[in-house]
């Protein structure tokens, strides 16, 4: 996405404009190369197991499998009635 030049980016292209096109050329050349050896800023993705715990309340035990299925069993009481 090319957005509108500020004040100083049109100053060097007004610059730039004034060069013979072997040196404009070199130019861009060099902000490929620039370009290219940044190019790798893409965020790196967090593997799934770093964040095992992430959402752990401290203090707080998970329920068992027998609290699961007593929840289960109520809620389908509420849904379906008895």
């Amino acid at each position: 996405m090319i957005s509108t030049p500020n004040h100083e980016t049109q100053e060097i292209v007004d610059q730039v404009r004034q060069w013979p096109l072997d040196q404009r050329i070199a130019l861009v050349e060099k902000l490929q190369e620039l370009c290219r050896s940044t190019e790798d800023v893409t965020p790196k993705r967090t593997p799934i197991g770093n964040l095992r715990g992430l959402l752990k309340l401290e203090g707080v035990d998970p329920p068992d499998d027998a609290q699961v299925q007593q929840w289960l069993e109520e809620r389908r009481m509420q849904k379906f009635g008895g």
